[in-house]
């Protein structure tokens, strides 16, 4: 079909919106990240999200359906009203101090009447939008993303989270490495590092903990440790939990700096040692049929740079939408990590070059996606290409391919640390960014926002919950958009990406597009 030449797709890491039928299963019965944050965050304000339709797919006190508009949007961007042609209204400045609580607003239903809401047009969502069920075992990362992308998931990755790591494992590791091994149980990587930072530094064990997610991570002072040495480690633990029995999904070097308690402080030479894919992924089919694969935050690591042309590293969620943006305009953004698989990709000149997420100054030119045609723009031999501009006016055609990006701080920060309030203000700068990144997109662009799991902040424990995920599907070619049914996978996301490009999945991949329902 190739309705559209570019395509970007953001995960919003771990906003479940509401558990799935098999929940219990879980120990999940009752999570819903989404939610429980709407419920808990005083006057909660995403104007960009609900006139995309995410009030649409659950029952809301802040976030009301499209075509209602919450009485506090005062921010509303006007930007985004012109843009996706929803007429603004008038919102109050201020709230009355004797308001009572927000009336919910069942999905599909006519606006509620109460102190925040109003009704304002019925032109319903600016984007398609369903929720999404995760038809694989699981409730990770990685399970999601790669289901995301095609693959079925049947063994869940395996987990220590309560009973940290076999001992069996431990010996072994310390004995191979030669080093001591300290922490051993699941915990935030700055409290551990803090707590254990010096018997490290004055003995020169390794901190080795884990946390929600399938992972062995390894904590370690760059300059008494040694960054060389951190993944000489972890290479060797890599090895070893390739067992069935140890099979953890990524191992993680956690290098820090400083040499007491209150200095330390972590670097950006975090290192990932993930499983690869046990299958063809659309990335993959993308990557193999010409087509730019741009990866941003921890897309890279997820599938081990497999089916990736460039990728980025993100500081934060809010770096990580800056960074789509910018690609947006031009097609790519600054300090792309390096990777041998993919010698495309390098350094803007001067600027640090990851090497895993190492920065160390390097002179190369910043890269130019495969496909990029247009204004001028110097590549590495220095031939300057001229960038066409686009008829409708909106962007340059910056690349051709998919532009995915994983936001993974409502996950890391929020969600395992049962903070709902931080993560409903991370949602909120979300949808500022998300406000910004709107009006850069052109008829030939199609947006999807969905996410891999959820992590409900109201829940026991630290755990991933089993949720349904949303799916907002957005280009300003729409001409009507609705509220779809229920899909049984994540896959169809992937599908969808390749069906518009004309690409067959590969024999085993799960799932069906949705494109053919986006009328014109």
């Amino acid at each position: 079909m190739n309705r559209f030449d570019r395509i970007f797709v953001v995960v919003v890491d771990s906003l479940g919106i509401g558990a799935m039928p098999d929940a219990p299963a879980y120990g999940d019965a009752g999570a819903d990240t989404l939610g429980h944050i709407d419920q808990t965050v005083p006057h909660l304000h995403l104007p960009n999200l609900a006139k995309l339709g995410l009030g649409d797919l659950g029952t809301y006190i802040h976030i009301p359906p499209a075509g209602c508009t919450p009485h506090s949007t005062d921010a509303v961007s006007a930007d985004l009203g012109a843009y996706i042609h929803i007429p603004q209204t008038k919102a109050s400045n201020s709230q009355p101090a004797d308001a009572k609580p927000a009336a919910h607003i069942a999905p599909g239903d006519a606006c509620a009447s109460g102190p925040d809401v109003h009704a304002t047009t019925s032109i319903g969502p600016a984007a398609y939008v369903a929720r999404l069920h995760e038809a694989s075992l699981g409730k990770d990362t990685m399970t999601g993303h790669w289901e995301m992308m095609g693959l079925y998931i049947t063994k869940p990755f395996i987990t220590f989270t309560d009973t940290g790591f076999p001992q069996e494992l431990l010996d072994e590791l310390s004995r191979r490495t030669g080093h001591g091994i300290v922490g051993n149980r699941a915990e935030s990587g700055t409290v551990i590092m803090e707590e254990l930072g010096e018997h490290h530094i004055a003995t020169g064990d390794m901190i080795v903990y884990t946390s929600a997610d399938s992972v062995l991570q390894i904590c370690a002072n760059e300059d008494t440790f040694g960054l060389d040495e951190l993944y000489r480690c972890c290479e060797i633990a890599r090895e070893l939990t390739m067992k069935d029995e140890w099979k953890v999904g990524r191992i993680i070097a956690r290098p820090f700096v400083g040499l007491k308690k209150g200095e330390f402080r972590r670097t950006s030479n975090r290192r990932d040692y993930a499983l690869k894919p046990f299958g063809v992924t659309a990335l993959d089919l993308l990557k193999e049929n010409a087509l730019d694969v741009i990866a941003v935050g921890k897309i890279h690591d997820i599938f081990d740079g497999q089916g990736i042309t460039v990728s980025y590293h993100s500081d934060s969620s809010v770096h990580g939408m800056e960074q789509t943006i910018e690609i947006a305009k031009t097609g790519h953004s600054a300090h792309p990590i390096a990777d041998a698989a993919s010698p495309e990709t390098v350094p803007a000149a001067g600027s640090a070059a990851p090497v895993g997420n190492d920065t160390r100054p390097v002179e190369s030119p910043l890269p130019v996606p495969a496909s990029v045609a247009g204004s001028a723009t110097t590549v590495g031999n220095g031939q300057s290409i001229d960038m066409e501009s686009p008829s409708d006016g909106m962007h340059a055609t910056t690349f051709r391919g998919l532009c995915f990006t994983n936001l993974v701080d409502f996950d890391a920060l929020w969600g395992h640390r049962r903070n709902p309030v931080g993560y409903g203000e991370e949602l909120e700068r979300f949808d500022v960014k998300l406000g910004e990144l709107l009006p850069l997109l052109g008829v030939n662009d199609l947006l999807i926002i969905t996410a891999d799991h959820g992590n409900d902040p109201t829940f026991h424990g630290t755990d991933h919950t089993r949720e349904m995920v949303p799916f907002l599907a957005y280009s300003p070619s729409f001409g009507h958009p609705v509220k779809l049914p229920d899909q049984g996978t994540f896959a169809v996301v992937g599908q969808t990406i390749l069906e518009n490009f004309g690409i067959a999945p590969a024999p085993g991949m799960i799932g069906q597009p949705l494109q053919p329902a986006f009328a014109p």
